[in-house]
């Protein structure tokens, strides 16, 4: 696991390289294309037309969808925030275990 082999800051400078790369623009389009066709899915009617219990949970499943795709689009950053500033509060703290 590249945990084990790269410090803390070895990882963060991998995240903040990797981000400025053509690959990364790419996901980030195919990402930002998935939020705009799920807005335009929550927002063009089509769902009004189911019963009401339905329509929540399509709803409710959209808005979910959308957010993951945002967490995403963040995630490298989030990694690289979260190496530079661990809880040390806490013994033998991982904050990718919640």
């Amino acid at each position: 696991m590249i945990y084990k082999r790269k410090t803390k800051e070895e990882i963060s400078a991998i995240l903040k390289k990797g981000t400025e790369t053509d690959f990364w623009e790419i996901l980030k389009i195919g990402i930002d294309e998935n939020i705009e066709r799920l807005e335009e899915k929550s927002r063009n009617g089509e769902l009004r037309k189911l019963p009401a219990e339905e329509y929540k949970v399509e709803n409710e499943l959209l808005k979910m969808q959308i957010d993951y795709l945002k967490y995403l689009k963040e995630l490298p950053d989030l990694i690289s925030d979260s190496m530079g500033n661990p809880d040390n509060s806490i013994p033998d703290y991982d904050p990718y275990a919640h």
